[in-house]
C-alpha cells in the first residue's frame, strides 16, 4: 500500500502479496501460477519506478491479492485494485497501469479520481472495455469517453459511478452492452441530459442520485429490478417485480405519487425522505411490510389499507393526522421535534397523543423539544386533560431530548404533558452537546421523590399518582463501554449536598441515562 502526505512525497510504500506464503512446489510446477507470478513482478516494477521518479502524485494504490480454490488447490487467480489519485501531468503512468490490470484479469477495480474544479477530468483509458473478466467497476471524479472498441464487459455485474463525467449515449450503452449487470448505481452524474434504462434484464438494484439538475430523466425499464433508490424524478416504465422503493428529496405531487406506487403491485418496502411536496397519502396493499416517512415537511395526512405491515417510521417536525391498519405484531419507531414554527405547544401535544393512539404498540419513541418557551404560550394541564380525558399511551422505549434553551421554569408542565400523552417503560434521557444536563439532573430527582399529594382532590389525578416505581436505573456511555449503574445515587441522594448532580454529569461520557419506569394505569384504558 502507498500512502502520500502530500502529492509529491511518498511516507511509505508496501507492496502486499501472498507470494512468499505459497509452497514451493506450486510455484515451480503450475505454469499458470507462475505466469501470475510474473505479471505481479511486473506491475511491482512498475511501482518500483514510479517511487524512484517520483512523478505521479498517487494517494493510495492498493494491489491485494487473493487465494481462490480451483480444484482443490489454492492458487493465486484474482486481484483487486483499488487507486486514489491526484492526475495532472501523470495520466498515461495512470493509463498503463489500468490496463496492466485489465491484461491480468482483473476482477474488481476501484478508481477514485481527486482534482481541483479547475483540473480537467481525468479520461479512462479505452482498455477498460475490454476487461472481460472485471465483475465489479467502482468509478468516482473521473470521465468516460465514448468507446473506439467494441465493448467487451459481459462478466461486469455491479457498476458505480458517481461524479462521473458521461453523456447519455455512452451511459446507455456502457448497460445495455452489460448482459449479466445486476446492480447499478448513478449518482452526481455529469453530462446527461436524457437517460433512459432499456435491456437491463438481469439488473436487480439501482440507484439514481441526481444525475443533474438539467437532466431529463426518462424512463426505466428492468423487468427483474428488486431494489430501486431515486433523488431525482424519472418515469418508471417497467418493473414489475420491484419489492423495495426508496424515495429522497424527489419533487412529486400527491397525484404522481400514488400514480408510481401503483406501478408495483408486489411492493414489501417503501421509504419517502425529504419530500417537501407530498401532502396526502392514501393506499392499500397486501403485500406491504415496511413504511417510513422521514422529515416530508408539507405531509398532513396518512391513510393506509396495509393489513399484513410489520414496521412503521416516521420522522417529522409536523405531525400528520395517521390511520393505518396494519398486523398486530407491526411496530411503530417514531420521532418528532418540537420547534416554534409548528405552533402552540399545547395543540402540538394533542396532535402526537393522537398520532400514538393510531398504534397499539409503539416501540420506539424519540422526542425532541429543542426551544420550547411555554410562557410565552401557556400550558395549563388541566385544560389538556379535559381536551383529550383518555389516559395515555403506553409505549416501549422513549428517548426524551429537552433543549439548553427551554427554562426550568418551563420543565414542570413540559412533563406533565408528555406523561398525559404516553408512559414508557425505558425512559432514555441523552446526555450530549444539545441537550441540557439541566433538565437531566431535574428530573432524575423528580422521578426519585415525586410527590403524590398534588392532585389529591382532583378527578383526573397526574401522571405522579401512577408511576408506582422507577425500578432500574444505568448510564449507557456511547460505544461499547460498560454501563454504569445509578442506582446507588438514588439511595444516596437525601444525604448528599445540593448541586451533586449538577457537579456529577459533566464528569460522564456522552451517552444515555436509561430509566425503567413501573406503572399502574388501567390496560384496558391505555
Amino acid at each position: 500500500m502507498m500512502q502520500f502526505l502530500n502529492m509529491n512525497m511518498i511516507t511509505e510504500l508496501q507492496i502486499m502479496d501472498r507470494i512468499s506464503e505459497l509452497p514451493t512446489f506450486w510455484k515451480e510446477n503450475d505454469e499458470e501460477l507462475q505466469k501470475e507470478f510474473d505479471e505481479l513482478k511486473l506491475i511491482d516494477n512498475n511501482l518500483v519506478q514510479f517511487r524512484n521518479e517520483l512523478k505521479l502524485g498517487i494517494r493510495t494504490w492498493i494491489l491485494l491479492v487473493r487465494l481462490m480454490d480451483v480444484e482443490g488447490s489454492s492458487y493465486l487467480v484474482n486481484k483487486w485494485t483499488a487507486l486514489v489519485v491526484d492526475v495532472e501531468g501523470s495520466s498515461s503512468l495512470v493509463d498503463k497501469w489500468i490496463g496492466l490490470a485489465v491484461e491480468n484479469g482483473v476482477k474488481e477495480l476501484h478508481i477514485v479520481v481527486e482534482s481541483s474544479p479547475h483540473e480537467s477530468a481525468y479520461t479512462l483509458p479505452q482498455a477498460i472495455y475490454s476487461a472481460k473478466l472485471l465483475t465489479t467497476l467502482v468509478l468516482n471524479g473521473c470521465r468516460l469517453d465514448e468507446p473506439l472498441i467494441a465493448i467487451n464487459l459481459n462478466s461486469l455485474k455491479n457498476l458505480s459511478l458517481q461524479r462521473v463525467y458521461a453523456n447519455e449515449q455512452m451511459v446507455h450503452n456502457l448497460i445495455a452492452e452489460c448482459c449479466s449487470l445486476e446492480d447499478l448505481s448513478l449518482r452526481y452524474t455529469l453530462g446527461l441530459k436524457f437517460f433512459s434504462v432499456s435491456k437491463a434484464h438481469k439488473l436487480k438494484n439501482m440507484v439514481i442520485a441526481d444525475c443533474s439538475r438539467s437532466s431529463e430523466l426518462e424512463s426505466i425499464v428492468a423487468p427483474s429490478l428488486q431494489q430501486l433508490t431515486l433523488m431525482c424524478v424519472i418515469v418508471v416504465a417497467t418493473c414489475p417485480n420491484l419489492k423495495k422503493l426508496y424515495l429522497s428529496e424527489i419533487v412529486l405531487e400527491d397525484q404522481e405519487f400514488h400514480e408510481l406506487i401503483s406501478k408495483f403491485p408486489l411492493l414489501e418496502d417503501l421509504s419517502v425522505s425529504s419530500s417537501q411536496s407530498l401532502e396526502r397519502v392514501k393506499f392499500s396493499s397486501n403485500l406491504l411490510k415496511r413504511v417510513a416517512f422521514l422529515f416530508c415537511t408539507s405531509l398532513r395526512a396518512v391513510d393506509l389499507d396495509t393489513p399484513n405491515l410489520l414496521s412503521v417510521t416516521f420522522e417529522s417536525v409536523r405531525i400528520p393526522t395517521i390511520s393505518i391498519s396494519a398486523s398486530h405484531q407491526c411496530s411503530w419507531n417514531v420521532f418528532f421535534v418540537y420547534e416554534h414554527d409548528v405552533g402552540d405547544i399545547d395543540n402540538w401535544y394533542l396532535k402526537l397523543k393522537e398520532f400514538l393512539g393510531a398504534s397499539n404498540q409503539i416501540e420506539n419513541l424519540f422526542i425532541n423539544l429543542r426551544s420550547v418557551n411555554i410562557g410565552q404560550m401557556p400550558f395549563d394541564l388541566e385544560e389538556f386533560k379535559n381536551r383529550s380525558p383518555s389516559l395515555p399511551f403506553q409505549v416501549g422505549n422513549m428517548r426524551l431530548i429537552v433543549g439548553m434553551e427551554v427554562p426550568i421554569q418551563e420543565y414542570k408542565n413540559l412533563m406533565d404533558g408528555i406523561f398525559w400523552i404516553c408512559y414508557p417503560k425505558n425512559l432514555y434521557l441523552p446526555k450530549q452537546f444539545n441537550a441540557s444536563s439541566q433538565f437531566i439532573e431535574w428530573l432524575l430527582e423528580l422521578l426519585w421523590n415525586r410527590n403524590e399529594k398534588c392532585c389529591k382532590s382532583c378527578p383526573i389525578k397526574c401522571w405522579r399518582h401512577y408511576l408506582k416505581n422507577t425500578k432500574t436505573a444505568s448510564f449507557l456511555p456511547n460505544g461499547d463501554a460498560r454501563p454504569i449503574n445509578i442506582d446507588n445515587w438514588r439511595d444516596r441522594l437525601p444525604m448528599l449536598p445540593d448541586g451533586y448532580l449538577r457537579e456529577r454529569l459533566p464528569t460522564l461520557p456522552d451517552g444515555n441515562f436509561k430509566l425503567n419506569l413501573e406503572w399502574c394505569f388501567p390496560e384496558h384504558d391505555a
